[in-house]
């Protein structure tokens, strides 16, 4: 069995069988989610229960089963217009895992994910409750190099190790989902 090779990968777009009704049962479900939570002006990453998020969106569950995909994490990163993400890497490196499906909910699809080489160490941080860790860093040009770019016209796998921020331009917020699996699926990448 070859091991996925992470050091230049960054983000590929996917193909997602049945991917029209995938995606209008997860805006449904997401967006009613985010009017029950109050959160329609809110900005930043809200965690969604996965057992809730399978139960109302029986279509997504279905692809993941097909696929041998065990959601581990799902969560909305809401932006509000004119805004810019902090610079950051989702993970220290040290948990399992390095694979986010991202999918758009609401104008993800014109707003940009930044991706980056840093050549200094950033700053240790932990989310709320989950106490997850993470990396700030300065975003510098002496320090920090864009590497590449994508937007969620279409499905999204990427490496939320590598450095990355989010752009919206827009007069609209930013809605995306994010998953995560108990095992990255490579495999929808046709390269392990």
């Amino acid at each position: 069995m070859t091991t996925f090779n992470f050091d230049n990968f960054y983000f590929e777009y996917i193909d997602i069988e049945n991917y029209d009704v995938i995606i209008q049962e997860l805006r449904s479900h997401v967006l009613l989610k985010l009017n029950q939570m109050g959160a329609n002006f809110y900005s930043g990453l809200l965690r969604l229960s996965e057992k809730d998020l399978l139960d109302n969106c029986p279509q997504l569950l279905n692809w993941f089963n097909k696929n041998n995909m065990e959601l581990a994490m799902s969560a909305v990163h809401i932006m509000q217009a004119h805004g810019i993400g902090q610079l950051h890497s989702d993970s220290d490196g040290s948990m399992p895992g390095r694979l986010a499906l991202n999918l758009d909910i609401e104008n993800a699809d014109v707003t940009k994910t930044k991706l980056y080489k840093i050549s200094v160490p950033g700053t240790m941080h932990l989310t709320g409750s989950q106490k997850l860790p993470y990396i700030v860093y300065q975003n510098n040009a002496d320090t920090c190099e864009q590497v590449t770019e994508y937007d969620l016209s279409k499905p999204v796998l990427f490496d939320y190790v590598k450095p990355h921020c989010v752009t919206n331009h827009t007069d609209h917020r930013r809605v995306a989902i994010t998953l995560r699996f108990r095992n990255d699926p490579v495999y929808l990448l046709g390269r392990s």
